[in-house]
């Protein structure tokens, strides 16, 4: 599995447009959004909504991996793009085939040729961007994207069609470097006891919530409570990050 970096998308992107259009949107709609291949390449243009930017994802309990497989995403500008350019030629599928009536059902080889080049006749590689990764790497890459930026991980298991966050572990992959910023946010972003508890005791007197003061995901429901977090030490250990 690999995580590609900022730079290593944009260059297996332009070497994925220089071998196959099909296999650069594709790519691209899932470094954005997090979709499996296939899901990408069966979609039918009557489940691209672009007058509400939505794209449903196995439309019936008989096709997918499982129900949580069911999905609808929100496009994002980038992708809606591909879809308005794809959808203005009619016809059933967004990706459809060229040997039959059916959709695309692999790019492989196409990918192959991005990302490692083309062998010439002394049987060395040319071209290409070569970045080992896999297709299937832009799912992981969009995933620990989504996770670092803050996105809720519960979200997230939806968004890629997981039913529950056990999953995740295959696709979010932080570096140190990662897990050292963490920890330098999380040390600054920590809330004082006695301010913490102020908050708390707030929002259950209902003060803040018409304000959209969130409920917290974490400590105690109810005053009584409030003595297990301290003045000084709150207990975080059950508490939610996203």
């Amino acid at each position: 599995m690999r995580v590609l970096s900022p730079e290593e998308e944009l260059q297996y992107l332009a070497a994925a447009a220089k071998e196959s259009i099909d296999l650069a949107d594709v790519a691209t709609i899932m470094v954005l959004q997090g979709p499996r291949p296939d899901e990408v390449m069966s979609l039918e243009q009557a489940h691209v909504d672009l007058r509400n930017r939505h794209f449903t994802i196995w439309d019936t309990s008989a096709k997918g991996k499982s129900k949580n497989a069911h999905r609808k995403l929100k496009m994002t500008n980038e992708t809606f793009r591909i879809f308005e350019r794809r959808l203005s030629i009619p016809g059933v599928w967004v990706f459809p085939s060229s040997k039959n009536d059916g959709p695309r059902t692999t790019l492989q080889k196409a990918h192959e040729r991005a990302a490692r080049g083309k062998k010439n006749h002394n049987g060395e590689y040319e071209g290409g961007c070569r970045i080992e990764c896999r297709l299937y790497d832009m799912r992981h890459t969009f995933a620990t994207r989504f996770a670092l930026a803050g996105g809720s991980l519960p979200v997230l298991a939806k968004i890629l069609g997981h039913a529950d966050l056990s999953l995740l572990m295959r696709y979010v992959h932080p570096a140190q470097a990662d897990m050292d910023r963490a920890m330098e946010w999380y040390s600054s972003m920590q809330t004082p006891g006695p301010e913490l508890e102020k908050m708390l005791l707030e929002y259950q007197d209902g003060k803040n919530q018409s304000e959209g003061w969130p409920r917290p995901t974490f400590g105690p429901t109810t005053p009584e409570k409030l003595a297990q977090i301290g003045p000084t030490r709150p207990n975080l250990r059950s508490r939610r990050i996203s």
